[in-house]
């Protein structure tokens, strides 16, 4: 029983504030799969967030697997 396990890519749009956290979540979990293209276009979406650069630094130092991303 080999199936490949995929994260299906997040449709609605995601607000801003600690709505990020989950988004960053879903980047942390594609990483952690092999699945670094789908954590590419999540972080596309995250940084395309408006998010003050405050929120935008909290988010980052909770998750640093962020400061991986290109």
């Amino acid at each position: 029983m080999n199936q490949e396990i995929t994260i299906p890519v997040l449709t609605a749009a995601i607000p801003s504030g600690d709505d990020a956290r989950a988004l960053a979540s879903r980047i942390e979990l594609a990483i952690a799969m092999g699945q670094h293209q789908v954590a590419t276009d999540l972080y596309r979406r995250f940084q395309a967030l408006p998010l003050s650069d405050s929120e935008r630094r909290r988010v980052h130092q909770e998750f640093a697997v962020l400061d991986r991303l290109p």
